[in-house]
C-alpha cells in the first residue's frame, strides 16, 4: 500500500472517529453517567407552572416569616408564627441533581414549635435543591431553593 495524503486523510479520519466513540460508549456503560430527566414528573410541572407562580408569589408575600437556612445541625425550615401550626399541611422535597436515588419527601409537621429540622446526618454533603410546598385555610405557598451543605 503506497502512503499518500489521501491514506494519510483516511486513517486520520478514524482515528477521530474512534476516539470520539469510546467516549460514547464509556459514558453510556457508566453508572455514574446516568441519563435521566431531572425530574420523573417533568411534563406535570410544566401544565402546573401557572399554580406555582401564584404559591411562589404568596411564599414572598410572607417575607421574612417563612424561610430556609442551613446551621451547624442541618437545614431548618421557619413558618410564620402568626399561622395555626394544625392547618400547615404540605411536603419539603429534597432534590439531589448529581444523584437521582437521594431524592426523598418529607412531609410537614410542626408540633412543637414553628421550625423544622432536617438533620444533617441525614444528607450527604453536596448541592440540595429545597422545594417547600404548603397550604394554609386554602392558600398554596410554595419557595424554592439551592443549599450546598
Amino acid at each position: 500500500m503506497k502512503w499518500n495524503w489521501g491514506t494519510g486523510l483516511v486513517v486520520g479520519m478514524l482515528a477521530f472517529m474512534i476516539f470520539i466513540l469510546q467516549y460514547v460508549i464509556r459514558v453510556q456503560v457508566n453508572p455514574d453517567y446516568d441519563n435521566e430527566l431531572q425530574l420523573k414528573d417533568y411534563y406535570q410541572e410544566e401544565v402546573n407552572i401557572d399554580k406555582n407562580h401564584r404559591a411562589q408569589q404568596n411564599a414572598n408575600e410572607l417575607g421574612s416569616a417563612f424561610s430556609i437556612a442551613k446551621n451547624q445541625d442541618g437545614i431548618v425550615i421557619s413558618f410564620p408564627e402568626t399561622m395555626e401550626k394544625s392547618q400547615v399541611v404540605g411536603q419539603v422535597k429534597l432534590y439531589r441533581p448529581s444523584n437521582q436515588k437521594l431524592d426523598t419527601q418529607v412531609t410537614i409537621s410542626l408540633k412543637d414549635s414553628y421550625e423544622m429540622l432536617l438533620p444533617k446526618e441525614q444528607l450527604q454533603s453536596g448541592k440540595w435543591e429545597i422545594s417547600v410546598s404548603f397550604s394554609y385555610q386554602g392558600k398554596e405557598y410554595l419557595k424554592k431553593i439551592e443549599i450546598v451543605l
